[in-house]
């Protein structure tokens, strides 16, 4: 009789550090869950952040492939030989070109992710290019923003007088 009892005894404490356990392992699995997630899916604000840094990237290239553009002009001796490189932007991405005398290049297109829309808003009206001067600066009174809208949130890159490109975040996070 004694061996039953211990048995149950037995039983009744085993039983009480399972439930623990099992409590243990599922706490642990929703953490390693918790942990994972950022991971596996990127969310709407870290898209819209690497979009804008990517745009930022893309602007500042421009720019410096216009300075570069510029000291070739300036040393060749026949001013017919013009290129200039342009950055178009529409309301699904944008794409950088290179003109010049032999034709016109495609360096790079991009088309953002769906549900984001591009806008821009300038000084100078009813343009969706950005050309830059030779020093990098942009024409006069030509200031730029680009925004990168998703529901609520925006990512404004903006493009001042002196050719400093920024990023600016806004929208409820």
């Amino acid at each position: 009789m004694d061996l039953v009892v211990d048995a149950l005894r037995n039983q009744k404490g085993e039983t009480g550090s399972i439930l623990i356990e099992l409590l243990l392992v599922v706490i642990i699995l929703s953490l390693l869950a918790a942990a994972a997630r950022p991971l596996l899916k990127m969310d709407d604000y870290q898209m819209l952040d690497r979009e804008a840094a990517e745009l930022a990237a893309t602007i500042r290239y421009v720019q410096e492939m216009s300075k570069t553009e510029q000291r070739k002009r300036s040393s060749t001796p026949s001013r017919l030989m013009f290129s200039r490189v342009i950055l178009d932007v529409d309301a699904k991405g944008y794409m950088v070109t290179l003109q010049s005398p032999g034709g016109t290049s495609l360096l790079k297109k991009h088309t953002v992710p769906e549900g984001v829309r591009v806008v821009l808003k300038n000084s100078a009206p009813l343009r969706s290019t950005i050309i830059f001067l030779a020093n990098g600066d942009v024409p006069m009174g030509c200031m730029q923003t680009i925004t990168l809208k998703k529901g609520s949130m925006e990512r404004s890159i903006i493009i001042d007088q002196a050719g400093r490109v920024r990023v600016e975040k806004r929208g409820v996070r």
